[in-house]
């Protein structure tokens, strides 16, 4: 079964870098949003039903499935503020203004003390049939996966080994049901000096369906994550 590799997929829709974590409430919460790249804002067991403000100053996206948002700052907006309001599929709206700078994408998680949808599991979820192309419906999973993995369950198994490539480990982190697939999470990182080239194919197994990788580059003290969808 030939093996996909979507590393693209992270250039547009994660960031592991600069997340914050805000309690909602009933006042103004500040966060920083990159003015760069799409940035990702999610609600912990709530799902995001709209994102309002001054359309002119951002551009937005909401996944469907995953409940999550992305903004941009507008060109014509350039480095202002960003005033918006998020209203919950549980009722809760909460107010941001944003502070727009220049860096890394940034993800922004609200935590809703009074929310009773739990996102535990999208087991049932399966993967799309996109025209019958077999390649867009597997690429269309692992980006749910990248998009809805903080939020999903871990599965106690054992099964699951560290991968190594010569001097360069990926360590096991955890599993999760996607659909009719496992979704794995690794850490990989390397104890020699240098910049190291890395490739999807490194890590490949048996079984493995696609892999996808947060920067193709490695470096000691560094590390970088690595998706795999697994049947």
């Amino acid at each position: 079964m030939k093996k996909i590799s979507v590393f693209f997929l992270l250039s547009f829709f994660i960031s592991l870098a600069n997340g914050e974590t805000f309690r909602m409430k009933n006042e103004i919460i500040h966060a920083k949003i990159s003015f760069q790249h799409l940035n990702r804002i999610c609600v912990k067991n709530d799902r995001i039903a709209s994102i309002s403000g001054l359309e002119e100053a951002f551009h937005c996206e909401k996944n469907e499935k995953t409940g999550e948002g992305f903004i941009r700052a507008t060109v014509a907006n350039g480095h202002e503020p960003i005033s918006i309001s998020i209203t919950t599929i549980s009722g809760r709206t909460q107010d941001l203004l944003l502070e727009v700078v220049d860096g890394e994408p940034t993800v922004i998680e609200l935590e809703n003390p009074d929310a009773i949808t739990s996102i535990n599991s999208i087991a049932d979820w399966d993967a799309p049939n996109i025209g019958g192309n077999y390649e867009e419906s597997i690429v269309e999973s692992m980006k749910q996966f990248i998009l809805a993995c903080p939020r999903l369950s871990k599965l106690e198994c054992s099964e699951f080994q560290d991968r190594i490539h010569e001097h360069i480990r990926a360590e096991f982190q955890s599993a999760h049901h996607m659909g009719g697939f496992f979704g794995l999470v690794f850490k990989i990182s390397t104890d020699q000096d240098g910049t190291f080239r890395l490739d999807e194919g490194m890590f490949s197994r048996e079984k493995d369906v696609a892999l996808s990788l947060t920067s193709l580059e490695l470096q000691k003290n560094k590390f970088v994550i690595l998706y795999v969808l697994r049947k």
